[in-house]
C-alpha cells in the first residue's frame, strides 16, 4: 500500500511548531507521511505501531520520534475497547534545524539525526510526559517556558 502525503498547517497556524491531543475511538489504519518530524506519545491504547518497513507493538506510554518524509501510522488492537488517546508534536526541519547551530544542542540534534528511521524510547521519562501534557495547553510564547 502507497502512503499518502499529509499537508501540515504549521506555517498557517502562525506557530513554530503544532501540538494537540488525538482522542478518538480508534487508531485507524492511515498510512501517511510528511515532511515534518512528529514525537508521538500514547496516553491511551494498546496495537501495532508501523513505522517504515517495521512493524512493533504498542502500548500506553508508548514514546516515538520520527524523521520527516517516514511513512508511519498506528492500529488498535480490536479487543482494546477503550478511547484512543495520543499526543502528537509537528516539527518544521526548519524550526529544528535552526538550533543546531547551539553548542548546546548537539545531543539533541544527533537525537534527530537517528530519528529517520524512528526513534522509539524504551522508558518514558514522566518529567518529559508531564511537559508534553503541559505543552498542549499552552500557546504563543508560553510553549517556550522551561
Amino acid at each position: 500500500m502507497k502512503a499518502k502525503l499529509q499537508q501540515l498547517s504549521i506555517e498557517s497556524a502562525n506557530a513554530s511548531f503544532l501540538c494537540y491531543t488525538v482522542k478518538v475511538p480508534t487508531f485507524e489504519f492511515q498510512w501517511h507521511y510528511h515532511p515534518e518530524y512528529e514525537l508521538t506519545y500514547i496516553i491511551k491504547g494498546r496495537g501495532k505501531r508501523y513505522i517504515g518497513d517495521s512493524y512493533q507493538d504498542f502500548d500506553l506510554g508508548d514514546l516515538v520520534l520520527l524523521g520527516p518524509m517516514l511513512a508511519h501510522t498506528w492500529v488498535s488492537e480490536t479487543s482494546y475497547q477503550d478511547e484512543c488517546e495520543a499526543i502528537v508534536v509537528q516539527f518544521s526541519n526548519e524550526f529544528i534545524e535552526s538550533l543546531f547551530h547551539y553548542p548546546e544542542m548537539s545531543k539533541i540534534r544527533g537525537l534527530f539525526l537517528r530519528s529517520k528511521n524512528g526513534l522509539h524510547f524504551n522508558e518514558s521519562n514522566e518529567k518529559i510526559i508531564l511537559l508534553l501534557k503541559e505543552l498542549v495547553e499552552y500557546k504563543g510564547v508560553y510553549r517556550f517556558r522551561s
